[in-house]
This record gives C-alpha cells, structure tokens and sequence, in this order.
C-alpha cells in the first residue's frame, strides 16, 4: 500500500461525501464541531456497553466512526484544515476506540490484546500533545493510520455482534482484526515517532 493509493481513494470518499451531504451542512459549521459530537457520543457509546444495550451502543459507535469521514472531507474540501483539527482528529478517534475496548476488556477472553492497543495509543496521544505544546504542525493521517483505525472499527464492531448474536465466529473476528490493527498501529507508531518525535527531541 502506498499513500498515493489512500490519497485516490480519500479523493473518491470526499467527492462523494461533497456531492451527497455537503449541501446539509451550513457554511458556519465548521468541522472540527463533528469531531467534538464524536468525542460527545463516546460516553454514550460506555453507558449503553454498560446498561447491555448492545446493539444500541453498536449504532451509536458506527454512527461516531462514520463521521470520521465527514469531518476530515468536510475540512479539505472547505479549505478549514487547522492544528486544533489534526490533533482533535486523531483524539476522537483513539478515545472512541480505545474507551470502547477497555469497558468489554473484562469479557473479552483477549485481554492482552486490548490492553497493548490501549497503552500504544495513549502514548501516541500524548506524543500528539508534545507535539502541539511545542508548537510544531500535526501531521495529517496516512496510510498506517488509516488503516489501523478502519481495522479497530471493524473490530469493535465484531465484539458487538459477537454480544448480541452470542457468536465465536465474531469472537474470532474480532480477534483478528485487532490483531491486524496492532501491526499497522505500531508501524504507524513508528513513522510518527521518527518523523515527528525526533524534530521535537531536536527543538527541546
């Protein structure tokens, strides 16, 4: 995979996105409002795990994901791209994931997994704000990154299905895939670090 493929199929996405849904969204709202209901709904996403509402709690959280699309398209296309955005991005994302992950930690029979998914993204999240209390520009999502959110996604998806329909064939997907997310989250990991982590060990 390369980024000059992502960046194909991100074109695609936000062409469609702008000639489906834009003309809903008035000019004054900008996108990074996206990324803080996405934020918003994550709580709601834990208390609906909470209350067993399964399948409610998996609407809400594919509701959430999907907006990841919106708001990144919705910047590019309109020209909004800021540092607050490339940093509120990412953090929407990991805390969406990575809360969603730790409320079934104790009945997902793979604890370990879950638990190195939620320990490497919050030192990137932190590493993230290093970065932005430098002053330094975030760097927008590539292909790693991409891929690794879409893997988690799916994958949390499956732990849903696999609560609702009592499934170990989701048991097993879901496993899979997180798994799968694990490698490009520690290669993503990687380029960040030496891209981004070097120039502000260099700056201090």
């Amino acid at each position: 995979m390369s980024n000059d493929f992502y960046k194909a199929i991100q074109r695609f996405i936000d062409s469609f996105l702008e000639r489906t849904l834009f003309f809903l969204i008035p000019d004054w709202i900008k996108p990074n409002a996206f990324s803080w209901f996405r934020i918003a709904l994550v709580p709601v996403v834990v208390i609906l795990i909470m209350a067993d509402f399964w399948f409610w709690g998996a609407i809400a959280f594919v509701g959430a994901a999907l907006l990841d699309s919106l708001d990144g398209a919705l910047a590019r296309r309109r020209g909004q791209i800021s540092k607050d955005g490339l940093i509120l991005d990412p953090l929407a994302d990991k805390l969406l994931v990575g809360l969603t992950l730790l409320v079934v930690l104790f009945d997902y029979p793979f604890t370990s997994l879950i638990l190195s998914i939620a320990g490497l993204e919050a030192s990137m999240a932190f590493l993230a704000l290093m970065i932005k209390k430098s002053g330094m520009t975030p760097r927008p999502a590539n292909i790693w990154g991409k891929t690794k959110m879409l893997l988690q996604s799916l994958g949390v998806l499956a732990i849903f299905l696999w609560q609702i329909y009592d499934s170990l064939y989701f048991l097993s997907i879901s496993a899979t895939l997180l798994w799968f997310s694990l490698v490009f989250l520690i290669i993503s990991a990687i380029d960040f670090t030496w891209n981004k982590g070097s120039k502000l060990y260099k700056n201090q």
